[in-house]
Formats: structure tokens, C-alpha cells, sequence
């Protein structure tokens, strides 16, 4: 189970009484599908029971954060509930290394027209997804459907094949983030 929490600055001040509104999640994306793409659990508003405590761990190597491998885990082998009610509080601050950052249609169109995307940083991103991903197929290949194996293989060779092959398996597999923005720079830069 995870739930939404309200933002609040160094001072204690709400900044916004919705993180997922804030960092646009749409909690009901957390599916292996959009889970590979981006995480929509917060790992300060999780509850987990000890079996997916007991399967999920230990954390291997490569891993991009521990709460979206729960959430990884959990999403093909259990099931996840969210509580839309904001259940605590979220502080934010200048120097968070992780967190909400922000994105916005202006910045990304104005990002293409200055030519200021940095190339290596979406191919880096990605390819932390993708051995995060090799890591979830390599730890339960075992115990996976034949769907969720055709998802994560389809993922981790992404790159090899050609730029209408990569959108066809997009689509083929819905694999998508939860934000219009992201999902634009995806059909872009993969």
C-alpha cells in the first residue's frame, strides 16, 4: 500500500497538498508495463507485508531505488493499493537528491529549439532503467508469465533494434510513463 503526501518547505509551510499532483503520478500506473518507466510509489508512504519484504530482498546491485523495486516486485506478484488521501507529510528542500523535479512543456519545447538536451543524460537514464529491469529478469525469470518475460525482454533490447521497430514496441507494451512530457521525449530520443 502506498499513499499521496502533502509537500512542505524547510519551515514547515505546505508548498502543494498533493506530491502526486505536484510530480504529475497518476497512482493507478503501477503496472510492470509504466513501473519500468517510472516509479509511482513513494517509499515514505509504503506499507509492505513480509512477503513481499522476504521476496523482494535482498536488493540487488543496480537497482535505481529501493521503493520502486518494491514496487516492481509487488506489481507482478502481489497486488498495490494507494489511498488517495495524503497520509503524511513530504519535505522538500534546495539540496534533495531525489524527489520532484519539475518539467514543464515550455522547458522541454524551449529545450529543443536551444538544442540544449543533453543527449548523454537520456541514454544514461535509460540505460539505468533497462539494468534495473536485466536485474528484475535475471532475480525471478524463474517465476514470471510468459507476458511480463516478453514485457522485460522487449525493455532490456530495446536499443538494438531500429527507430520504428523501438515506437512499435512502445506501444506493443504500453510501456509508458505517467507524464504526456516524458513519454514525448521517449518517442524522440529512444
Amino acid at each position: 500500500m502506498y499513499s499521496d503526501a502533502i509537500i512542505i518547505d524547510e519551515n514547515d509551510c505546505i508548498v502543494n497538498d498533493s506530491f502526486w499532483h505536484s510530480a504529475k503520478i497518476n497512482p493507478r500506473r503501477n503496472k510492470i508495463n509504466n513501473l519500468l518507466l517510472s516509479n509511482v510509489v513513494t517509499g515514505c508512504t509504503m506499507a509492505i507485508n513480509r512477503e513481499l519484504l522476504e521476496l523482494a530482498t535482498p536488493f540487488p546491485l543496480g537497482i535505481k531505488m529501493f521503493d520502486w523495486w518494491l514496487a516492481l516486485v509487488a506489481s507482478v506478484f502481489g497486488e498495490m493499493a494507494f489511498v488517495e488521501v495524503p497520509l503524511l507529510k513530504y519535505r522538500v528542500h534546495q539540496n534533495n537528491s531525489v524527489g520532484i523535479k519539475n518539467k514543464s512543456f515550455y522547458t522541454f519545447i524551449n529545450k529543443i529549439f536551444k538544442g540544449s538536451f543533453d543527449p548523454d543524460l537520456f541514454r544514461k537514464n535509460m540505460n539505468e532503467l533497462i539494468i534495473q529491469a536485466k536485474q528484475f529478469y535475471n532475480t525471478y525469470f524463474h517465476v514470471l508469465d510468459n507476458k511480463t518475460k516478453e514485457i522485460l525482454i522487449d525493455f532490456t533490447t530495446i536499443y538494438s533494434y531500429s527507430f520504428v521497430k523501438k515506437r512499435m514496441i512502445l506501444q506493443k507494451n504500453s510501456l509508458w510513463t505517467n507524464k504526456i512530457i516524458d513519454n514525448a521525449e521517449l518517442l524522440l530520443r529512444i
